[in-house]
């Protein structure tokens, strides 16, 4: 069938085509290097439930899931809608034969022109850090240094290349990223158990206003003291004190603003978990 630009009724593009062809492809690879891994693209989210039927071919013959992650206009609220889409793609893989648990590859993501501003970095923090929670094993973010995809003549980082230095600034490889919540639809929250025994959490404000978060954290013993670091709109390394905090405390956010805070701990517990309200 030709492709004349529109995949629907295009029955050589349906999912079970491709699910067959990349059966065949998969078997062809492993035939000659068992120990290849072979990642397969699916929906996220599934609008038209296409991925049970790529499941189906496939069942348990996929090493890894590949997702392009563009939420648009809704990021916002996509975003928070992230784990339920993950949730049902696990167990269509595993009602197949596959693996619950299976790695995900975010090869491409951004927020597609949904904000233009400073907004653009801080969703991307939460973008990147929402994506590691649950489960992804790594993030490709389009694009980070230019706006037109030419970087023949790259000018300079764009918003949310800062977003990715301010969020590894917290949240480092080889710490564990823990439990969170927020009453706050619009105040994302994450922290972070660092390998340096510190406690790490971070507050994306995505609100048009600023707002008081109260933090409560439990499972361990934090420091009353600690450092903040700042994305708003571009990260600056430095880091600043803060004060009068502990397993309690109450910051403000600004608007369309994210903070980082890192706290000593002070003993007692392996873990914990944090509440913004």
């Amino acid at each position: 069938y030709p492709y004349n630009g529109n995949r629907a009724g295009q029955a050589a593009l349906s999912p079970t085509a491709y699910a067959t062809n990349t059966l065949a492809y998969i078997s062809a690879m492993k035939a000659v290097d068992p120990n290849i891994k072979i990642g397969v693209g699916v929906w996220c989210p599934d609008t038209n439930n296409d991925n049970p039927l790529l499941f189906n071919v496939l069942g348990s013959k996929i090493d890894f899931l590949i997702v392009h992650w563009y939420p648009g206009s809704s990021a916002i609220s996509m975003e928070q809608s992230l784990p339920s889409y993950i949730a049902s793609i696990r167990n269509q893989i595993a009602a197949a034969g596959g693996n619950r648990n299976i790695p995900f590859a975010i090869t491409e993501t951004n927020a597609d022109g949904a904000f233009g501003t400073a907004l653009d970095a801080v969703w991307n923090a939460d973008n990147y850090l929402t994506w590691f929670e649950l489960g992804a094993v790594n993030v490709d973010y389009w694009e980070l240094y230019d706006s037109d995809g030419v970087l023949s003549s790259p000018t300079s980082p764009l918003d949310p290349y800062y977003a990715i230095q301010f969020a590894s600034t917290v949240a480092r490889a080889g710490d564990n990223l823990v439990t969170t919540s927020s009453s706050n639809s619009l105040l994302r929250s994450h922290a972070v158990m660092r390998s340096d025994g510190s406690v790490g959490v971070l507050l994306l404000n995505e609100n048009s206003s600023s707002t008081n978060v109260s933090v409560s954290i439990s499972g361990t013993t934090v420091a009353t003291s600690g450092s903040v670091y700042t994305l708003n709109p571009t990260y600056d390394a430095a880091a600043s004190s803060i004060s009068g905090i502990g397993n309690s405390f109450s910051v403000t956010v600004p608007a369309s603003t994210a903070i980082g805070i890192l706290i000593p701990t002070t003993g007692g517990g392996g873990g914990c978990t944090a509440t913004a309200i």
